[in-house]
């Protein structure tokens, strides 16, 4: 549970500083190179829901939270 409060915060500052569209194409592509050297990261996975949810694709960053939370 204390790990899920944490996620949640770290969800919640990051969400305070939401990218323009260009940044978060750049971060996503960024997020995927490391994903493909450690596709189990949760942190990686978290960070790529985030920058997802960012660029208004929800399903795909709800995807990617569980993903992350279930390797927690």
């Amino acid at each position: 549970m204390k790990k899920i409060i944490q996620l949640l915060a770290f969800l919640m500052v990051l969400g305070g500083n939401a990218a323009n569209a260009e940044n978060v194409n750049a971060k996503l592509e960024q997020l995927q190179r490391a994903l493909a050297l450690n596709p189990d990261d949760a942190k990686l996975l978290n960070d790529k829901g985030v920058a997802l949810y960012e660029a208004g694709k929800y399903a795909e960053a709800e995807s990617l939270y569980l993903k992350s939370l279930a390797i927690l």
